[in-house]
């Protein structure tokens, strides 16, 4: 997984307008310097669950890659490896309920499984498999058709949204996100590819759905993007990590060797960015260390924190990623059943899970 540190931004509305002059993007987010004090979940969550996903022969996971709530189910991409990683469907308090689409080379089957989306609306999946190929099934598994991009692209992730869907490219001279029509013709290309240089990588997530819009993110890059009507790529946040961070720009001008070294005494280098309606969590690198940034919306004050000094009422001092937004706007963080084991906490020993169990979804809502 992608290397990432996260850091405490402590901001006030002046010295946001201060820095307003370094970017153009709708809004700035401030990142001062990560606090040594333990970050007290209790501060920030009003209410919190588990949802432990069932177990079984066929439900088992070996590694989440994506997962996507709608209003009832939830939708696990399980990384197993190379010809054994599935699309798995639980639905809210963890019931398994099926799978969706097998690997072989029969009618509906796929050779190759790399990403997925929804389409709740019309209780659609769209698988994508080998490259530029695209399966639709409905949510109870069933094989719907096949689709094939207008070209033949090496694309590794994908979303959808109101019948347009965005892919993104691994190809070193074509572009990094592209948007194609409900007919999988490409109307847009955005961000090319050969601005990384040599330093390209592939995102755990660079794309969300945020309402009605997608959120996009590319690697080492500071600016958080909204794609409007499915044709206008907008800077929605900045992130200000001051001067000590590594500029976008400076990348295709650096071996892998030379970022790599550069990352170790520097700030930035966003793995994750997710939000709701009231907050934005993310997560970055602080010279070597990992830290959380916590930005409150209505406030425009972000906290930052090293992700080592989370303090949480049933985890403890268990560290806490935040990667997932559930239909109802709250923050979801994946656990390993073997890390429960050490734990101390009265509520952890009292749950009962077994090492070898799925991975249990630790939801919590903002206050």
């Amino acid at each position: 997984m992608k290397r990432f540190i996260y850091i405490i931004l402590v901001i006030t509305l002046v010295a946001c307008k201060k820095e307003q002059k370094k970017f153009d993007a709708d809004e700035i987010i401030i990142s001062t310097e990560t606090s040594n004090e333990n970050l007290l979940m209790s501060e920030y969550i009003d209410t919190s669950y588990f949802i432990q996903l069932e177990t079984n022969d066929n439900s088992l996971i070996k590694m989440t890659g994506k997962i996507v709530f709608d209003s009832q189910r939830i939708f696990i991409y399980d990384l197993f490896g190379q010809g054994n990683n599935k699309l798995l469907v639980f639905d809210r308090n963890g019931k398994f309920l099926n799978t969706i689409g097998n690997f072989g080379n029969g009618p509906g089957e796929y050779a190759e499984l790399r990403d997925f989306c929804i389409d709740s609306a019309n209780r659609q999946i769209f698988l994508l498999c080998e490259s530029g190929i695209v399966r639709c099934y409905d949510y109870a598994g069933r094989f719907k058709e096949k689709y094939t991009a207008e070209s033949d692209l090496k694309t590794y992730k994908i979303e959808c949204l109101d019948e347009h869907f965005y892919f993104i490219g691994g190809e070193k001279d074509f572009f990094n996100l592209v948007i194609t029509d409900s007919k999988f013709k490409i109307t847009q290309k955005f961000f090319p590819n050969k601005d990384f240089g040599e330093n390209m990588v592939i995102l755990v997530h660079p794309l969300n759905v945020v309402r009605s819009h997608i959120q996009y993110r590319r690697d080492m890059d500071n600016y958080i993007y909204l794609i409007k009507d499915h044709k206008d790529a907008i800077k929605q946040y900045a992130i200000d990590f001051g001067e000590n961070t590594i500029d976008f720009s400076e990348l295709k001008n650096l071996s892998q060797d030379a970022l790599r070294e550069k990352i170790k005494t520097t700030r930035g280098d966003i793995y994750s960015f997710i939000q709701n309606s009231g907050h934005a969590v993310f997560y970055y690198s602080d010279k070597k260390e990992v830290a959380i940034g916590i930005y409150d919306k209505k406030s425009r004050i972000t906290k930052n924190y090293s992700i080592k000094n989370m303090v949480d009422k049933y985890l403890g001092n268990h560290p806490l990623f935040f990667e997932y937004v559930t239909a109802s706007n709250e923050f979801v963080a994946v656990i390993n059943p073997a890390e429960l084991q050490e734990i101390s906490t009265d509520y952890v020993k009292g749950m009962q899970v077994l090492e070898d169990d799925n991975p249990i979804l630790y939801v919590v809502k903002m206050k």
